[in-house]
């Protein structure tokens, strides 16, 4: 019917109106918009408000016949909503105003999947939709020509197919999440009231998207700080360099990795960060260079783009500003055009504030913390709900004063039972108070055997009785025989049946007998008390069978005391541990052979790693509280306290060993594609770099140097044997501090053992 926009006759969805123009009546109808919910019926039948009792005013001066009352609202009805469809209001609507305790409406089915009653349809950044992240985009910076590293037409196209990834993790990331989301169960016994529904799809819905976020970002992060704890050699040259020292002999030179310097101030260009200490977070701003001779002159720099020691973290500090001003945009395009092998133009962004949740100037790193996504668009629904529930049929009991038919009913059964009562009492009572009544006479001297003469009559009659009790008359059998034989009969009747009552009254009397007592709402104490007296027989039902996991447990994780210590602090000595300037020439190049055993060639990234560690448990253990604590623990019945603190321990450990588990796959899985992929380490903890002479064409060359990879083989001070690097990652010896000269060592650095964590 929503498809058809069809009018209900309360119009509850379209308003019939009657417009006067000119003296000329025209019918139009408005659709009806609720505006306390921000809704209006044409584009969503599930609009309500909560409805109540109103007193209407005539307004004489109003042209709109339909709306030719003032309506004042006296009194609210809670639980009793108006919308745009009778049944999808009366759907949402509930009895809890009327029957707030005892209204119990069982489920056909108490378990239903989410996607029965909750959709989504999440919308994301409008860049993830633009030519920016197309093939053509990226191709468009592919140059003619050589191009210094920080101008954005050399790392354009890695910048945007990186943020085209993005868009296409962040899509599959959701696609993943609502699968698993879509199959997972909604327990319910009865039907929920709307309100209570509400708040509990309301949180389910937000620790998807927080558990989503959450373990997105966990990733991400696994990999970022396996990148900076084990400085790795960006082969865009722009997170470490590297220069030459003599060998050991006159015709090899040892490659020396030595870290980036950026300026990240473009008011004062003194102040320089390192990508040795600070990897995350030391960048510049970029822009287009020119070539003069031997120089690059910067003559643009566009707007929000950063580049810095790994791309991928330049990018997430970068925003978009540029790529939503067409002017910005054009002078990229245009300097891009001149150099691209692949030309290719766009226009800018559209910025609508209406319809975004994002500044111009949102960093990208924001935008993908929020996994791309503008809205989530989800939709809940009762309807839904209520139909898959499948009530068969709802009870409830109320309290009411009597009307008519209840009053009169009511001493009609007063009256009659009365009257039996008293067509039993009162004639026994008339007899006893006749005899009463009866004149007194005088006595008269009798024979005192008067008395034991009736005791004798009275023992006769009854023994007569007895002797001719018959239960079996026939009134066509009356010869004496025929009695004689009916009286043994009644005789025989009469022992037996007393005989079988007295053995059913034995057995009745002997027999334990059960009797159900119920405790409505018992409390703690008393569910205890009967726990300890009935503990085999104690049942009890539970209201809510599912309780979530965060109800009854509860962690307050403490973590190894390196986290909080100053050792792992932002702004600690320990996290810039670098050999002196004094060290350097003019140039920032090193003039020194780097140890990789020398404790500060390795201390910053070392303390780094551990920072990032706690950082990366601490997040793993938030993810997967988030997980657990949205996890229901179901029980028709309540347990014992130990069946319950079993069950409970049982979780807890299982919830530990997962997320333990879980944690250490997901570095294991760094680990992994770092060893396969064989990626360079800057500190030359796994492999060291020599060159060899090579004779070159180039009449201005002598000859070139070509680079051969040795492996890092360590000594084994520890182990007594040598160990390469090339067939484990997990090489190891001592760490030690070496003079300024990198030469002679100074001292030993107990128990501290120099090796790449992840791999040599």
């Amino acid at each position: 019917m929503h498809g058809y926009g069809i009018v209900n006759r309360l119009e509850t969805n379209f308003r019939l109106l009657n417009l006067e123009i000119d003296g000329s009546p025209f019918d139009i109808t408005l659709p009806v918009d609720y505006t306390s919910e921000d809704c209006v019926c044409p584009y969503d039948t599930l609009c309500k408000k909560t409805t109540g009792i109103y007193v209407r005013q005539h307004l004489d001066h109003l042209v709109f016949r339909q709306s030719s009352f003032n309506n004042t609202l006296l009194h609210t009805v809670p639980g009793v909503n108006v919308g745009c469809q009778m049944l999808d209001t009366v759907l949402q609507s509930n009895l809890s105003s009327q029957y707030p305790e005892t209204l119990n409406c069982p489920c056909s089915s108490i378990s239903i999947d989410y996607k029965q009653f909750i959709s989504f349809q999440p919308t994301f950044h409008q860049v993830c939709s633009s030519d920016f992240v197309t093939t053509n985009w990226i191709d468009s910076f592919g140059s003619r020509e050589i191009l210094v590293a920080d101008d954005i037409r050399s790392i354009g196209s890695i910048y945007f197919t990186t943020l085209s990834k993005f868009c296409n993790l962040s899509l599959e990331t959701i696609n993943n999440a609502l699968f698993s989301f879509n199959s997972t169960k909604y327990v319910t016994r009865n039907v929920q009231q709307l309100d209570l529904f509400q708040s509990q799809t309301e949180k389910i819905i937000g620790d998807l998207e927080k558990s989503t976020i959450n373990s997105f970002l966990q990733l991400l992060s696994i990999y970022k700080y396996t990148f900076i704890g084990n400085a790795l050699f960006s082969g865009y040259l722009s997170s470490y360099g590297y220069t030459t020292v003599i060998g050991n002999s006159s015709n090899s030179l040892n490659q020396v990795f030595f870290p980036y310097l950026y300026s990240p101030d473009e008011n004062d260009s003194s102040i320089l960060c390192s990508c040795k200490t600070s990897p995350l977070t030391c960048s510049e701003s970029t822009g287009i260079y020119e070539a003069s001779g031997t120089d690059n002159f910067l003559i643009f720099i566009v707007p929000g783009i950063r580049v810095g020691c790994f791309l991928t973290d330049s990018l997430l500090q970068s925003t978009l500003e540029c790529f939503f001003d067409q002017q910005c945009l054009n002078k990229v395009q245009n300097f891009t055009v001149s150099t691209s092998r692949f030309p290719f133009t766009t226009t800018a962004l559209k910025y609508n504030s209406t319809n975004t949740q994002y500044n111009t100037n949102t960093s990208i790193g924001d935008i993908v913390d929020n996994l791309m996504i503008e809205q989530w668009n989800n939709k809940t629904s009762f309807m839904s709900y209520f139909e898959q529930c499948n009530s068969q049929s709802c009870t409830y009991s109320y309290t009411r004063q009597g009307d008519l038919r209840y009053i009169l009913t009511t001493i009609i059964g007063l009256i009659a039972g009365l009257i039996t009562i008293l067509r039993i009492l009162i004639p026994p009572i008339v007899s006893f108070a006749r005899r009463k009544k009866k004149p007194l006479t005088s006595p008269i001297n009798r024979p005192q055997h008067v008395s034991h003469t009736r005791i004798q009559q009275m023992l006769i009659s009854l023994k007569t009785i007895i002797l001719t009790l018959n239960l079996f008359k026939n009134i066509n059998k009356r010869s004496n025989n025929q009695l004689y034989r009916q009286r043994i009969a009644t005789r025989i009747y009469l022992i037996l049946s007393t005989l079988w009552f007295t053995i059913l009254l034995l057995f009745i009397s002997l027999e334990n007998s059960t009797h159900t007592i119920t405790v409505e709402h018992p409390t703690i104490d008393q569910y205890n008390a009967l726990l300890r007296q009935y503990s085999d027989s104690l049942y009890c039902s539970c209201t809510t069978i599912s309780v979530e996991y965060q109800d009854i447990i509860s962690f307050q994780p403490r973590f190894h005391t390196i986290c909080s210590s100053i050792f792992i602090n932002p702004t600690s000595v320990w996290l810039s541990i670098d050999y002196p300037a004094s060290m350097f020439d003019e140039y920032d190049y090193p003039t020194f052979r780097t140890e990789p055993d020398d404790f500060r060639n390795m201390a910053s990234p070392f303390f780094q790693f551990i920072s990032s560690s706690c950082q990366l448990t601490l997040q793993a253990i938030s993810t997967q509280l988030l997980a657990f604590y949205s996890t229901t623990l179901i029980t028709p019945k309540l347990i014992s306290p130990e069946q319950f603190q079993i069950q409970i321990n049982q979780l807890v450990s299982g919830f530990i060993e997962n997320t333990a588990q879980v944690f250490l796959n997901s570095l294991l899985l760094a680990n992994n594609m770092t060893r396969a992929n064989m990626l360079i380490s800057g500190l030359s903890s796994d492999s060291i770099l020599t060159l060899y002479p090579d004779y070159y064409y180039r009449i201005y060359y002598d000859y070139e140097y070509v680079y051969d990879n040795t492996d890092q083989v360590y000594n084994g001070t520890l182990s007594g044997t040598k160990c390469d690097c090339q067939y484990s990652s997990w090489c190891k010896q001592q760490a030690i501090v070496y003079n300024i000269d990198a030469i002679t060592y100074l001292f030993v650095i107990p128990g501290k053992h120099i090796r790449w964590l992840l791999r040599c």
